[in-house]
């Protein structure tokens, strides 16, 4: 099957801190490379600051991991597995976008199973969320699964209409 694994882009946190907005992952991967680049120096910035925010560990996780697919460069995964497990140990409860990034890594190393059970472990915390709600998709999808992938990328149509629902639903239709 195809790598799209990919699931992050920038919307601004409405209360971010010291003026560095905070990465709230949706499930769309068509951003240009250097955007990347600020996003995540932007947020390392605010985790330099503010090391326990396990949201923005959990974003700079999914950012990197749509780095590393974008750019081909594995070294982004393993930051982001390290950013995911400080996101994790910060917040082992509850942590909805820690549990969606790590779903994401999973999802990129092809072991869709896993990546699966972690997707909706983040959506019982958080039905709406996106990186879980598209990797959710592309595991159903390697797995064969295809008529509950297809009704997953509807769920994820209804909920976050855009480029990225209506690539997997084109995918489905293939």
């Amino acid at each position: 099957g195809r790598d799209r694994a990919g699931t992050a882009l920038a919307s601004v946190d409405p209360a971010p801190a010291a003026g560095v907005p905070l990465v709230d992952a949706a499930a769309v991967s068509y951003v240009p490379a250097a955007d990347f680049e600020d996003q995540i120096t932007d947020l390392r910035g605010r985790l330099d600051a503010q090391p326990t925010d396990a949201r923005a560990w959990g974003s700079l996780a999914l950012l990197l991991i749509e780095q590393a697919r974008q750019t081909i460069d594995p070294t982004a995964y393993a930051e982001a597995s390290e950013a995911i497990g400080r996101s994790l140990e910060t917040q082992p409860q509850d942590n909805d976008i820690g549990l969606a990034a790590r779903a994401a890594l999973l999802s990129a190393q092809h072991r869709f199973a896993p990546a699966l059970e972690e997707a909706n472990a983040a959506l019982r915390l958080d039905p709406y969320s996106l990186p879980a709600l598209a990797v959710r998709v592309d595991a159903l999808t390697e797995l064969g699964r295809l008529p509950a992938a297809l009704a997953a990328a509807r769920q994820l149509d209804a909920r976050q209409p855009g480029l990225s629902a209506t690539t997997r639903l084109a995918y489905q239709a293939e």
